[in-house]
């Protein structure tokens, strides 16, 4: 027991120098068990060797892509009317209800959120859930909506969308 106190004692007053050694240690131990590097790759620093890859995705969605698909010269397709078509529908009284500001704000972010849904539709993959939050994110401007009201509408209208991926695909 005495010995083991000891050990204690010793681990408890080691300062971060002494653990710095010894990473070092072990890992120059690795080095001479897998064989000497070539210069390259010593170069890096240890720092760079061990930092965590952060793996980043591009959304297709994003706002270039969006703003190209917006621009005033360009006409709407066949297949974006059918989905601002799908957005709109039933949602004539709640958009009476809102003022001028409101009104516009909500047709802008309808036609962005058009156009995304256009982008995800013409991708090789299937973008389910991308297209149910771009609806989600866009009935969420309407002021005082009801949570359940909008986990339906965007749920109709996802699969609606979804209808004309599929047409198209059948084609």
């Amino acid at each position: 027991m005495a010995i083991d106190e000891k050990n204690l004692i010793k681990q408890r007053e080691r300062k971060p120098e002494d653990f710095a050694t010894k990473d070092q240690e072990k890992r120059e131990v690795k080095e001479s068990e897998q064989g000497r590097e070539s210069a390259e790759s010593q170069s890096v620093s240890e720092d760079e060797k061990y930092k965590p890859v952060r793996k980043t995705r591009r959304s297709i969605t994003d706002e270039k892509t969006v703003s190209k698909a917006l621009e005033k010269g360009q006409e709407k397709t066949e297949q974006r009317r059918q989905i601002e078509n799908i957005l709109q529908e039933d949602l004539m009284d709640v958009y009476q209800k809102m003022d001028t500001q409101q009104k516009e704000i909500f047709k802008k972010e309808g036609e962005k959120a058009a156009s995304k849904i256009e982008v995800l539709i013409n991708d090789v993959k299937d973008k389910t859930r991308e297209i149910l939050e771009v609806v989600k994110g866009w009935l969420k401007l309407i002021p005082g909506v009801n949570k359940f009201f909008l986990e339906k509408e965007a749920k109709i209208k996802s699969d609606k969308i979804l209808r004309i991926k599929k047409e198209k695909k059948g084609e």
